[in-house]
């Protein structure tokens, strides 16, 4: 098990600018008093880690290097720069207080976080640390990953996500050099999820007798969000009942009992009366590039999550 602190405080002695207190160091031997000084107080931090068995040090600012070859001779790793919200996360899943200012004499019990792993990932060519929290009150987050800084936040990658599938708004508007341009389109209706969601569902995907975990979780992940998609188009084109449920699953099992002929799934969706059609033949169409690409942005976000995290939590 690994055992850290967080700090929201500098090592180093800060001056409180709000009581317009200043540092005069007029000769030499007091700028040398004054970085021993300095030096102590970081030999003590460090003393304190290594009697209280803390092996990383995480800090919401950043640490100097000189302190950092202190902590490093004592076997102590060093994450800073940590986003105060990432802070915040840690402290209310773990039920453990931050460090708001330098301890005096040592940490208390609150104030120590445990974890089964901490290790070194490669996330998107970028260097990260692992950190997988435990111990009681944890049940529901015993698998929870924890990416310290330096990485993108989850909203950074969903940005990264959306950015990518607007700019191919622009590639399934382009039409082809040929005299037709029907690969630029695809039945409407949601015709495509239906088909990628019993695709899915089916396992057709792999070729192979044997699954592999990961796999299949991506695949049932994928799935449902297929069959959500239609779920609510659905609902937005329906009267709302208490029957407005099970009149979906109903449909969506006619679309399930059509898999002897797979070309007919290829044009099944809901027209504007909730109504399945053969879109095809009705003339409804959308670009398709667009879907492809989000769907395979949703799919490199999951193996990222899968390779490293090992389970998704729903």
């Amino acid at each position: 098990k690994v055992r850290f602190v967080i700090l929201m405080c500098s090592i180093e002695e800060q001056v409180k600018q709000e009581d317009n207190e200043s540092i005069y160091l007029s000769t030499n031997d007091s700028l040398r008093n004054f970085m021993l000084y300095q030096r102590k107080r970081v030999d003590k931090f460090a003393q304190m880690c290594v009697e209280q068995k803390i092996n990383v040090v995480i800090s919401s600012v950043g640490i100097p290097k000189y302190c950092l070859q202190v902590l490093a001779s004592r076997n102590i790793s060093v994450i800073h720069y940590l986003e105060e919200e990432d802070v915040e996360f840690l402290s209310q899943m773990c039920r453990k207080h931050v460090i708001l200012e330098f301890p005096r004499v040592q940490f208390t019990e609150k104030e120590i976080f445990v974890a089964s792993s901490c290790q070194r990932v490669i996330i998107g060519g970028k260097p990260c640390v692992q950190l997988t929290p435990c111990g009681e009150g944890l049940a529901p987050y015993t698998k929870t990953l924890i990416l310290a800084a330096p990485t993108d936040s989850l909203c950074g990658q969903l940005y990264t996500v959306i950015h990518k599938a607007i700019k191919s708004v622009y590639l399934s508007l382009i039409l082809s050099e040929g005299p037709s341009c029907s690969s630029a389109t695809i039945p409407g209706g949601t015709s495509f999820e239906l088909m990628c969601s019993h695709f899915l569902t089916t396992g057709r995907w792999c070729k192979s007798k044997t699954l592999v975990n990961e796999g299949v979780q991506m695949a049932s992940i994928l799935a449902g969000a297929f069959v959500g998609v239609a779920r609510i188009l659905h609902r937005n084109v329906t009267e709302t009942t208490q029957n407005q449920t099970r009149d979906f699953l109903i449909k969506l099992s006619r679309v399930w009992k059509r898999d002897a002929d797979m070309n007919s799934l290829h044009c099944l969706g809901f027209d504007r009366r909730g109504t399945l059609r053969d879109m095809d033949k009705e003339g409804v169409l959308e670009p398709i590039a667009l879907k492809f690409h989000l769907v395979s942005c949703l799919m490199d976000l999951l193996c990222t999550l899968l390779k490293t995290d090992g389970i998704i939590g729903t």
